[in-house]
Parts: structure tokens; C-alpha cells; sequence
């Protein structure tokens, strides 16, 4: 399996690059210190978005916008300083982590496995289901399968990420 690509927004520039320069040893890493000027090629490049929540110009969470507006939707792990209501309630819509800084390398490693190899499999999951498809009701049977699968791996992956914070 190729490495995950993590992009990394943090407006403290040293907290940055000492996050880019541990996670690069096992991860393929991108980081941006303006939350204002990320290309929209990083975001879609990224298997795993991990951002503050309090930054100067934009938040975290319209940068996770951003990346969504194209359709994509990478898991975000938000490690932030204060842990919001908004932050709290984004968990149970979209695949979104919140960790209280500091956080460790480590930790923050499980989180990427955990997040990184769900987007994996659920892009495995999709391109078995949409391959081969003959007419439009097979598609429509099929993204509806594809759609409960999803559901499903979505509630598992919120499940093994509680499991995680608990340990």
C-alpha cells in the first residue's frame, strides 16, 4: 500500500513544521501555515485533512468546507486548542476527529491509520460496486448499495475512533 498523504494546516509555523517533520517519516505530508491560500489540488491530493480550529483568516472547519465543495470528502482530524460544541456535534455528520492539543506524533498516527484506511476502503468499496455496471437501474441499485455500505463503515469508523479515545 502506497503511503497516505496527510495535509497539515497549523498557523503556528513551528508547531507545523515539528508535526510535518514527525509525521513525515510515515506519512506522505503537505503543510500550510496560511489557512487563507491552500490550492484546492492539495486539498483533493490528501487522503487525511488535519487543521486547527482557531486560526487567524479562516477556521478549520471552512477549510473543511473548501475541500468539500468540490465533492471531496477526505476525513478531517481537528487538533485545536479548544474543543466547541460545533467541533463536538461536526463528529456525528462527517468523518471528523477532534483532538485537544498537544497531541503526539503517535497519537496523532492512529488517528491517520484509522481515518486514512477508511477513506481506503471505502474507495475499494466503491470502484467494486460501480464496476461493470450495464444500465441505469443497475446504477441506481448499486450507488444505493454503495450508500448503505458507506453508513455502515461510517458507524463502525466512529466506533473504533470512541474505542481509540478511550484507550
Amino acid at each position: 500500500m502506497s503511503q497516505l498523504k496527510v495535509l497539515f494546516v497549523e498557523d503556528d509555523q513551528e508547531l507545523l513544521a515539528s508535526y510535518v517533520d514527525g509525521l513525515s517519516l510515515t506519512y506522505d505530508v503537505k503543510g500550510h501555515s496560511d489557512s487563507n491560500n491552500i490550492p484546492q489540488a492539495d486539498l483533493e491530493w490528501a487522503d487525511v485533512l488535519i487543521a486547527d480550529f482557531n486560526m487567524p483568516g479562516r477556521n478549520g472547519v471552512e477549510v473543511m468546507q473548501d475541500m468539500m465543495a468540490d465533492g471531496c470528502e477526505n476525513p478531517v482530524i481537528f487538533v485545536t486548542g479548544f474543543v466547541s460544541d460545533l467541533l463536538k456535534n461536526l463528529k456525528t455528520v462527517h468523518t471528523v476527529e477532534v483532538l485537544e492539543k498537544p497531541v503526539g506524533i503517535e497519537t496523532l498516527s492512529k488517528y491517520i491509520n484509522l481515518y486514512g484506511g477508511f477513506k481506503v476502503q471505502l474507495l475499494k468499496q466503491q470502484a467494486s460496486l460501480m464496476s461493470e455496471i450495464s444500465d441505469s437501474r443497475e446504477l441506481a441499485k448499486r450507488v444505493t448499495e454503495f450508500n448503505e455500505i458507506k453508513l455502515k463503515m461510517l458507524k463502525d469508523l466512529r466506533a473504533e475512533a470512541d474505542n481509540l479515545a478511550n484507550q
